[in-house]
C-alpha cells in the first residue's frame, strides 16, 4: 500500500461509524483492501458486515461482524447486528439475547448509566 492509501485508510479509520454504510459492491473491494492493509481495522470488517447483511450474504455478515467484535469488543453496533443475524438466520436465541444483552450493557457504559 502505497503512503497517500495509507493517509486515507486513517482518515477513514479515525471517522466516526455513525453514519457510514457502505452499499456498493465496489465497496467491497475496497473494504477488502482495508482489511488487507489493516488486519485490526475493526470498523473495515463492520462496515463489510452491513454490506454484506444488506446483500443477504448472511454467513459472511456474521463472519465479519464477529472479527470487527474480536477486534473492538466494545463496538454496541456491531454486537446488536450479529444478534439480529444470530436470531433470524441462524435460529440461536440464546447466543442473540447475549449479544444484545452485551450491545445494551455497552451503551449504558457508553453513556455512563
Amino acid at each position: 500500500m502505497n503512503n497517500a492509501a495509507k493517509e486515507f485508510a486513517q482518515k477513514a479509520y479515525n471517522c466516526k461509524s455513525d453514519y457510514c454504510f457502505p452499499n456498493k459492491l465496489e465497496e467491497i473491494k475496497v473494504l477488502q483492501y482495508a482489511i488487507a492493509a489493516n488486519p485490526s481495522d475493526d470498523k473495515a470488517f463492520y462496515y463489510l458486515g452491513n454490506l454484506w447483511f444488506g446483500l443477504r450474504q448472511y454467513a459472511e455478515a456474521i463472519n465479519a461482524f464477529e472479527k470487527s467484535i474480536a477486534i473492538n469488543p466494545s463496538f454496541p453496533t456491531a454486537h446488536r447486528n450479529l444478534s439480529l443475524l444470530y436470531f433470524n438466520k441462524e435460529q440461536h436465541p440464546d447466543k442473540a439475547l447475549r449479544a444484545l444483552e452485551l450491545a445494551f450493557s455497552l451503551i449504558k457504559l457508553m453513556q455512563g448509566f
